[in-house]
């Protein structure tokens, strides 16, 4: 009878070769970085506890949401006023109601940028789907600042005011934000995978 045992060692150093490949990747998806707040066209909008803002964006890649940044200025040591954010799901340009992960997880950046953590939520994202992003601020409200002129086409700022009439949609504003997706394996490592059983198949008959 002929061993399988070289062609098994073979596999699993071919299965370690590819290993990096299957696994997820966090990438940058959807962003608007400037012009900030001190340049022409750049502007803020106001955070607040009565004041909801909310960027809405359209994702771009299959995955897991990561995580979130947004560049913020507060008043007072930071990250102090912004206690955490939301990750919301939308419809018609206007969030329905469903949080799909809530973060506590708040940093700042070296670049100046503050962060959201998402990663342990695991909520599953999927090309064309509309989210958005929604920074909770303390007690003093930080600014957010972004540009007006639509910059990022596929979204803008929706804002609503406590004991307002409802969500205020075409601000032609957009807050400077970043967001970031654990890639799902590709479609090649995916394949590739295919051809290491098939080799194990053939190599133990």
């Amino acid at each position: 009878m002929k061993s399988a045992l070289p062609s098994m060692a073979l596999v699993v150093l071919f299965m370690g070769s590819i290993a990096p490949c299957a696994g997820g990747a966090v990438v940058l998806d959807q962003s608007y970085t400037g012009p900030d707040v001190s340049s022409f066209g750049g502007g803020i909008t106001y955070l607040g506890s009565d004041y909801r803002q909310v960027q809405t964006f359209v994702v771009g890649v299959s995955g897991v949401f990561h995580h979130a940044d947004a560049l913020v200025y507060a008043y007072g040591p930071p990250p102090s006023n912004l206690v955490s954010a939301r990750l919301l799901a939308i419809t018609a340009w206007v969030p329905n109601g469903t949080v799909l992960a809530t973060t506590s997880t708040v940093s700042i950046l070296p670049d100046g940028w503050t962060s959201f953590d998402f990663s342990a939520s695991g909520v599953t994202v999927a090309p064309g789907q509309v989210l958005g992003l929604e920074p909770i601020a303390g007690a003093s409200g930080p600014e957010w600042s972004g540009s007006s002129y639509n910059p990022y086409a596929p979204g803008e700022v929706v804002s609503h005011l406590q004991g307002g009439h409802g969500w205020i949609i075409g601000s032609q504003f957009d807050a400077a934000f970043r967001t970031y997706v654990d890639a799902t394996p590709t479609a090649a490592a995916t394949s590739t995978w295919g051809r290491v059983k098939a080799l194990y198949r053939a190599s133990a008959n």
